[in-house]
């Protein structure tokens, strides 16, 4: 139980009532989606090409332009039911 969350058991409240005293819950975290957007402006580049269009050395520079892109998407959800930490199920009392 060293480094896990005491999580108190139901006792007939009815949430997780199927643990058992001493019961061991590892980490989840709960199913979601992470949304990914991107951008690039474009870029111009330098090339040296002859009168033939082909690459030349010692030929005058032209130009070549990139249009850049755009991107948008969702990840898939995944994940569990809840968010909780590594946790261990004891008895709560309350001592008056």
């Amino acid at each position: 139980v060293r480094a896990d969350f005491p999580r108190f058991l139901d006792d007939g409240r009815g949430v997780d009532s199927n643990r058992a005293l001493g019961d061991f819950q590892d980490y989840q975290t709960e199913s979601h989606r992470h949304k990914t957007d991107g951008s690039d402006g474009g870029d111009r580049h330098a090339i040296d090409l002859n009168s033939d269009g082909i690459f030349d050395a010692g030929s005058s520079a032209s130009s070549l332009d990139d249009a850049g892109y755009s991107s948008s998407s969702v990840t898939g959800a995944f994940g569990g039911l809840e968010t909780r930490p590594r946790n261990s199920a004891f008895l709560g009392y309350i001592k008056y």
